[in-house]
């Protein structure tokens, strides 16, 4: 199905909740994240739609556990919870802006309250191209339960004649819809799934996304072409492509793809389109999660665990030996010399086995499908080797080392090169062991940034760290 693309501008838009009653009703109560007190575990996604040249609508999505939320009863006898929202957006460490929501749900009795009810939001913000870091907190405003999630966030550029693709939205469900809200889109109704986990509760998997750039010659026309992977990297499924007239240089595709006969694994949705008038292609991908309750053996108390694991082995299996050696380099910082040294000496089938049995024996909650310890480490792996240089780069860096094993800092002050002294950063953890700091310096003033003094335990302490900025 398409649609031309309205010609609209973005601004800012808040946050507006929607709760998704029993969204997975098949799903064990086992499989639903159990946090510790106090922690609300959010789902979270983003994807990025194009408006002009040189500026793109970015999407997040999040969605709330709605059984995490203190109820409290209010006058007319009716249960309340209350909650914030603070999403912050970050580029090149540099804060650019914070936006807060606060939202509430109500309930007529506790039996309404289910652990299958999540509660969906929102939040859209204009993007020039770049490198971003999403930071979002929900607080619970009836009690101390908090939850942070924070997103890296790659923009990229739509030049107007080159063919293109938004990112791919995966979503619960998809509706004709003229109602304007923050779920609409082009004459559609979109709800997210950030989590993206489908199951017997939604057997089919639904999307939305737009095509940029296409021939609006006489009579042109275009091929889209859909095809699902398991975590081998073997066609899981496969359609025909087909041919579609072009009504406009930028259009709308909306996929539904019924997935019942997949089992529980890893997949990822390929989607290939191809201008038959330019002859251009391009494509875009997007990685889903299945879980079925029959695909895994009955144990005791062990059912669930299983599925963390079984989908860490599947997803391993797709990976040679130089993926698995390029992820573990950057968990060097987390892993036991022990762990270094098996490591070494396992071959690449050993090495698949062992990267699974690494990560789940870290997952801090093994009932849920993902792995999102391993998910959030990864990805600001990733950030440290796009953005950390110097003498040594990326995961090896003192700011990488940091990044890695304290998370993204809460604020970061940059202070430039002065004649006379070298250019240094100050990262501050306000919520880390009643708040610590980091400070970098450009020691060799060209971009290589090193931790000189610190006020975390067992970190270096340099209470006359200044000495490193004068430049000799």
């Amino acid at each position: 199905m398409r649609f031309p693309l309205n010609a609209q501008k973005f601004k800012i838009i808040g946050i507006i909740p929607l709760l998704i009653l029993a969204l997975l009703p098949a799903i064990s109560h086992a499989q639903i994240a159990q946090p510790a007190a106090n922690v609300i575990q959010i789902s979270a996604d983003a994807a990025q739609f194009r408006i002009n040249d040189s500026l793109s609508l970015g999407e997040i999505y999040f969605a709330v556990p709605r059984d995490r939320l203190h109820f409290v009863e209010e006058n007319d006898s009716v249960l309340v919870a209350n909650y914030q929202f603070d999403v912050e957006i970050w580029r090149q460490n540099k804060h650019i802006t914070t936006q807060t929501w606060t939202s509430s749900s109500k309930a007529a009795n506790r039996d309404e309250i289910k652990v299958t009810q999540f509660l969906f939001n929102v939040a859209k913000f204009q993007f020039k191209p770049g490198s971003y870091v999403i930071k979002a907190r929900v607080s619970d405003l009836n009690g101390p339960a908090h939850g942070v999630k924070n997103i890296p966030f790659t923009i990229r550029s739509h030049p107007d004649n080159e063919l293109a693709l938004s990112d791919i939205e995966l979503a619960t469900k998809i509706t004709r819809d003229t109602t304007q809200s923050v779920y609409y889109r082009n004459g559609y109704h979109v709800i997210p799934n950030p989590g993206r986990l489908y199951g017997d509760g939604l057997i089919v998997l639904r999307f939305y996304m737009e095509v940029y750039g296409l021939t609006t010659a006489p009579n042109s026309t275009y091929l889209v072409q859909y095809r699902i992977f398991d975590a081998n990297g073997e066609i899981a499924k496969q359609f025909a492509p087909r041919q579609k007239s072009v009504a406009a240089k930028n259009l709308v595709e909306i996929g539904g793809i019924n997935i019942v006969t997949l089992h529980t694994g890893v997949y990822k949705l390929q989607v290939i389109v191809r201008d038959k008038s330019s002859g251009q292609q391009t494509s875009r991908e997007a990685l889903f999660y299945i879980y079925r309750k029959r695909d895994i053996p009955e144990q005791k108390d062990v059912a669930a665990p299983v599925v963390s694991k079984n989908l860490l082995y599947k997803l391993y299996n797709a990976y040679d030996e130089q993926k698995l050696d390029t992820e573990f380099e950057s968990v060097n910082w987390i892993a036991t010399q022990e762990e270094k040294e098996i490591y070494k000496s396992l071959d690449a089938g050993g090495k698949k086995q062992f990267m699974g049995r690494f990560w789940y024996s870290r997952d801090p909650d093994s009932t849920t499908v993902r792995n999102e310890y391993r998910e959030d480490y990864l990805s600001r792996a990733e950030y440290a080797r796009k953005n950390f240089g110097g003498l040594k780069k990326g995961t090896k860096s003192d700011r990488g080392r940091v990044l890695l094993l304290y998370g993204i800092p809460s604020e970061i002050e940059r202070f430039p090169s002065e004649q006379g002294l070298r250019s240094y950063q100050i990262w501050h953890y306000y919520e880390l062991e009643g708040g610590i700091d980091f400070w970098f310096v450009d020691t060799h003033d060209w971009g290589d940034y090193t931790l000189v003094h610190s006020t975390a335990r067992n970190e270096l302490r340099d209470d006359d760290w200044q000495r490193w900025l004068t430049i000799q």
